[in-house]
């Protein structure tokens, strides 16, 4: 999965479903997900103007917050 890139967030998900055996020693999971912001939009006179659009918005803003909600059900092992 490492530099794997997905299209959608559906794909993102489907990729990061699996199973934690109960007898597995290592309990947890850490996933690194990195974004790529698609800045560069529209036709080549849109463009400039998306840019300082972006790039006022990149210095007023300097943190992003995500929701990331995992679920998670017990199985009974085999």
């Amino acid at each position: 999965m490492v530099g794997q890139e997905y299209d959608s967030i559906e794909d993102l998900e489907n990729s990061l479903s699996g199973t934690i055996p109960a007898n597995d020693s290592n309990k947890t999971r850490t996933l690194t997900i990195n974004w790529e912001w698609k800045y560069e939009t529209g036709e080549e006179m849109e463009i400039a103007a998306n840019d300082k659009i972006d790039t006022k918005e990149a210095q007023e803003i300097t943190t992003y917050t995500f929701d990331v909600i995992v679920s998670g059900t017990q199985v009974e092992p085999q």
